[in-house]
């Protein structure tokens, strides 16, 4: 009796493990976001990895993952095979794959993602990515701009087959991106926004339409263009003029609804235009200046911005001053 009652103390007191996971079973769940893109004729997959595993265990169980294609149909019958493999890195949130083989015209091809863990074993695959493959159209030629305030307007030459276009942007010392900033079905293109004084480059890349993919070509020849302010300041208001003598004195309100780099003060006769008497922006508000001589004289003020350009305002309304 003793030695049972002992043996049933010892199995009470003793934890009760649960069987490990197997090793095909602790599997990555599905990449996340799966996408195919064509870029300048080049196909190319990219995906986020999975957080967690099958069975809803994290993290993921990840080493690295498996690009699979086959040929045919959709739903015909047919085998995958892997055509390319990706380490993994848990620094990185997004993977991107090309494609290197060459495609065949009129073959569908179908892709898809899967993770593989450490000891082998593969997890689900992602969505089939299908894609019926044309040749990409030819570029665009003729690609112009001109800058604006704050915009670019670019206009190109139509290309022969494209069905839409790619617009590209990068700054002057950077790289474009993979993808473009916009598409558009037309052959001019504004891209509002952008900073003034900065210099930034395009490029257009023609578009063709594969089951709803757009099978991007060869890019046109790069325009860079430099926005800028164009548009001038309102012109002050308020301008009032005091004579002692032969000095007129001029205050007028300063302009706030942007900022100004300074003032210039015109005159002239009565009766007859006005010319800028000062040579570069005055930054007071105020003026002091000597009657050239007798009789009716007329004053003006007008505002600079503070753009590279340096827009000028119209001239303010004139005062006039005798003596």
């Amino acid at each position: 009796m003793i030695p049972l009652l002992l043996a049933l103390l010892l199995l009470c007191s003793c934890g009760v493990k649960a069987p490990p996971t197997p090793r095909d079973m602790l599997v990555p769940d599905a990449p996340k976001g799966t996408t195919l893109k064509v870029r300048e004729g080049k196909l190319y997959l990219e995906w986020r990895p999975p957080e967690e595993n099958v069975d809803g265990s994290r993290p993921a169980e990840l080493v690295g993952f498996q690009v699979l294609r086959r040929r045919g149909c959709p739903t015909c019958p047919g085998e995958f095979e892997v055509v390319g493999e990706v380490p993994f890195s848990p620094q990185r949130r997004e993977y991107l794959w090309l494609e290197e083989d060459p495609l065949q015209e009129g073959e569908t091809y179908i892709y898809r993602v899967r993770g593989v863990n450490k000891w082998g074993y593969a997890g689900p695959p992602s969505e089939d990515l299908v894609i019926p493959w044309i040749p990409p159209a030819p570029p665009p030629e003729g690609l112009r701009g001109e800058g604006g305030d704050r915009m670019t307007k670019l206009h190109w030459d139509g290309a022969p087959r494209a069905e839409a276009y790619h617009v590209y942007r990068r700054p002057a010392l950077g790289p474009y991106p993979l993808d473009p900033i916009a598409t558009v079905r037309t052959t001019a293109f504004t891209d509002r926004g952008v900073e003034n004084g900065r210099t930034f480059c395009y490029q257009v890349r023609s578009v063709v339409f594969a089951a709803e993919v757009p099978i991007e070509g060869g890019g046109s020849e790069e325009v860079c263009i430099t926005p800028e302010d164009l548009t001038p300041p309102p012109p002050p208001k308020g301008l009032v003029a005091f004579r002692r003598g032969r000095e007129v004195e001029l205050d007028w309100f300063p302009v706030e609804a942007e900022a100004v780099r300074g003032y210039h003060v015109w005159r002239g006769r009565c009766g007859e235009g006005m010319s800028r008497i000062t040579k570069s922006p005055v930054q007071e508000t105020l003026y002091t200046d000597v009657l050239p001589g007798r009789g009716c004289w007329r004053y003006a003020v007008s505002a600079v911005d503070a753009s590279p350009k340096g827009n000028e305002s119209p001239p303010s309304e004139a005062v006039e001053v005798r003596y």
